[in-house]
């Protein structure tokens, strides 16, 4: 279960990375960033489907049945146009095929659609959970 958490903040800082990291200026960066978060991508993925299976969760309801073979179905798609995008960059960047390069965006575009899909997907299967987050001044105490 460590692992999986720890996966899941990589994700995110890679997807921040991406976010943020301009491909101009920072080139290396961004392309860390976007390996990490596809990396860290794929494999939340697989481990939430497998623990899902495994956990009897996905019989509990139809409904939890279904979303688990969406998300599978995310997977079996994701995994592969994940790894394409790497061969299409590389096609792109050592011999200038275009097309090399508007398949690696569209894949690209494809996969930031089907990270959404996959978290609301899972905000969906619990329906009554709910998220609160607290800001508050820090107090510091002072030794008397």
């Amino acid at each position: 279960m460590l692992i999986y958490m720890r996966l899941i903040f990589l994700e995110a800082f890679g997807l921040i990375l991406v976010s943020i990291i301009d491909i101009k200026s920072h080139f290396y960066i961004h392309a860390v960033g976007y390996i990490i978060w596809l990396t860290s991508f794929n494999f939340n993925m697989l481990f939430n489907c497998i623990l899902q299976h495994y956990s009897g969760l996905r019989t509990l309801t139809p409904m939890l049945d279904t979303t688990f073979q969406i998300k599978r179905l995310v997977l079996i798609i994701a995994a592969p146009l994940s790894i394409s995008t790497g061969f299409t960059y590389i096609s792109y960047a050592n011999f200038c095929i275009a097309w090399a390069y508007v398949a690696f965006s569209l894949a690209e575009y494809i996969l930031v659609g089907f990270n959404s899909l996959f978290y609301f997907l899972l905000i969906y299967e619990l329906p009554r959970a709910s998220l609160e987050m607290h800001l508050s001044d820090v107090h510091y105490v002072q030794d008397v």
